[in-house]
């Protein structure tokens, strides 16, 4: 090359542009200075190779406070064979005399990654072609479609916002948040659950943030999950619910009886589930499918176990409604690929759902199972060292607690009971007790940690202050 062309347009429909490229090297060569405006610039985004090694080679001499320019450039990577092609220490000069327009420079980078962008989203689409024409007998068509929306999305979402932000946008941002909570009245800077307790513990669901609820089976995590779901869903706060072991039909059983029990029918939603209830019954099941048709809650089919396809359903919830909380049931139930056991698969799937929240800046509230440990003690409320044989949950949540029922353990204790006055006894404590759910807060990022008392009716699905 033996000029450097003046920036002017982009290269083969926006795909590329060397001028924008030669432009912003030369400034940052004349102007190591220059570096704070480069934005989320990075090697990568550029379409020359050696044009990212040059920048790599600038960037490693900018963090360690060394001069970076075409004589010290030379001397880190002279001996590149794609510097050599294109004229060595010349053209590093000349890069440096050619450019300007210092105070656009951010403007220049961001041409730079939005080209960047679109070779990246054309890139996907030809391996989806070439996987679709190639696919293998087992492969499904949406396999190919799913990795490719995924990409697309991944791209589209990456922000043009600095890697960093000052002192003065983040106390922007926070006096936004406390000033939106005084405009609502409810004093939360989250998404309200409709329980006024965990309110209170949580400020409400945050966006970016990972929720963990975990508990043994039978301890109502499910249904509390759902009860949360439920309550936002009916304010009008779209979500997104995800259960890979309860089919939708079930989740909508639950649901229906959880409404009838609201408007003074109670039945169970097991009984439901064989149809045994009164024509009135029936007729409100009718009534209530009507009115709710239209609640903003999308339910992930089982292929959500894998993470790819989950983020992309999450994708297409978001387009649909006004998302506002993402739930997961639950944690181990996920499936990322490469894991190699139990441990590292728990700890890419918590990983992912942290992600997953930041991502969309969104709450994810996920479930998570509990060891059979807890069973071993005499006490068998559920404590965080529990959590530490499910990878690196305790790390990547934001908030964990865990449900804690006694009623279920006294029933099973009283099944086990042959003495005849002590079993009346359990079985009477266990009824004295079976509305009563413990929720236990045992980590709150920035917040409470402690105990409080709910009322649950679990044959309907129902869980309250």
């Amino acid at each position: 090359m033996n000029e450097i062309r003046s920036i002017a347009s982009a290269g083969e429909s926006g795909l590329y542009s060397v001028e924008a490229e030669q432009n912003v090297l030369g400034l940052l060569l004349g102007n190591n200075d220059l570096m704070a405006n480069i934005g989320q610039l990075a090697a990568l985004h550029f379409y020359d190779p050696c044009h990212g090694r040059i920048f790599e080679a600038i960037a490693k001499r900018s963090q360690r406070g060394e001069v970076a320019s075409p004589i010290t450039i030379n001397q880190d990577i002279g001996d590149d064979p794609g510097l050599a092609s294109l004229g060595g220490h010349r053209y590093l000069v000349r890069l440096a005399g050619a450019g300007m327009g210092g105070t656009f420079i951010a403007d220049y980078c961001k041409l730079i990654v939005d080209c960047w962008k679109s070779r990246e989203v054309v890139s996907a689409m030809e391996r989806a072609k070439a996987g679709l024409a190639q696919r293998l007998p087992h492969e499904s068509p949406a396999d190919h479609v799913s990795q490719l929306l995924t990409r697309v999305h991944e791209v589209a979402s990456i922000s043009e916002e600095a890697a960093s932000s000052s002192f003065l946008m983040a106390m922007a941002d926070g006096a936004s948040m406390i000033h939106d909570a005084w405009k609502r009245g409810d004093g939360l800077s989250g998404v309200s659950t409709g329980i006024k307790a965990i309110d209170d513990a949580t400020g409400g669901l945050a966006g970016h943030r990972l929720y963990v609820i975990g508990g043994r089976p039978g301890m109502g995590k499910t249904a509390l999950a759902l009860q949360i779901a439920l309550n936002c869903a009916r304010r009008g706060d779209g979500v997104f619910f995800t259960s890979l072991e309860m089919p939708k039909e079930e989740i909508a059983t639950r649901f229906f009886s959880h409404q009838m029990s609201l408007e003074g029918r109670r039945v169970p939603y097991f009984n439901l589930s064989k149809a045994q209830m009164s024509e009135s019954d029936g007729a409100a099941l009718l009534d209530i499918s009507r009115r709710f048709e239209a609640l903003p809650f999308d339910i992930g089919g089982s292929l959500t176990k894998d993470p790819a396809r989950l983020r992309q359903a999450v994708i297409r919830a978001q387009s649909r409604m006004n998302l506002k909380l993402i739930v997961i049931d639950y944690l181990q139930l996920l499936t990322p690929t490469g894991a190699r056991n139990g441990y590292e698969r728990v700890s890419e799937a918590s990983l992912f759902c942290k992600t997953l929240a930041r991502e969309f800046g969104l709450p994810v509230l996920a479930l998570s199972q509990l060891s059979r440990s807890v069973e071993q003690r005499d006490d068998k409320r559920p404590v965080m060292s529990d959590l530490r044989e499910s990878g690196q949950v305790e790390q990547d949540a934001d908030f964990i607690a865990f449900t804690y029922r006694p009623s279920y353990y006294l029933t099973q204790d009283a099944r086990r009971e042959t003495d005849a006055n002590k079993q009346y006894e359990m079985q009477q404590q266990a009824e004295m007790q079976k509305t009563r759910m413990e929720f236990l807060v045992e980590k709150n990022r920035g917040g409470p940690t402690g105990q409080s008392v709910l009322f649950c009716d679990l044959p309907v699905n129902t869980i309250r202050d």
